[in-house]
């Protein structure tokens, strides 16, 4: 009843392939239209995925599913960063590079400074204690964290 040009021309698929479905036995040109339609869409149904077609959907699948995670990953580290829950690596570096910097140099100022005081005491113990404090008064304002808040 209908042709294989005229069956492309109502479904949309290429001629070629209404002729393989037609050897096939898929189709025949003796049915009506609903009917072709109707058997080209159980064939296509029922027609066994590629594998080749069923890895790279799951591969495509599994992408997404890695992107969107990815996304989310990051959007939770920038939530973090504006909550003030994450400081990036090159901030932390700076402030501790500038908190050694401190302390270096509180620490190379404890000669000259007690360098009078301890050439006249003669008891160790006293010298030690000077020495102590000196070291704690250098270190104090590491300790007490002020060099690291923003």
């Amino acid at each position: 009843m209908f042709k294989s040009p005229e069956i492309s021309k109502f479904t949309g698929v290429p001629e070629r392939t209404i002729r393989e479905w037609q050897k096939q036995g898929v189709i025949q040109e003796s049915q009506d239209i609903s009917e072709i339609v109707r058997a080209i869409i159980k064939f296509l149904r029922d027609k066994p995925t590629p594998k080749k077609q069923v890895a790279f959907e799951d591969e495509l699948y599994a992408e997404k599913i890695r992107l969107t995670q990815a996304q989310a990953d990051k959007l939770e580290l920038e939530i973090a960063e504006k909550a003030g829950e994450l400081v990036a690596v090159d901030q932390v570096l700076q402030v501790w590079g500038q908190a050694i910097g401190v302390c270096r140099s509180r620490l190379l100022s404890i000669p000259p400074r007690l360098a009078v005081d301890l050439s006249s005491v003669t008891d160790p113990r006293q010298c030690q204690k000077l020495l102590y404090e000196a070291i704690c008064e250098a270190t104090d304002e590491l300790a007490d964290g002020k060099l690291f808040t923003r």
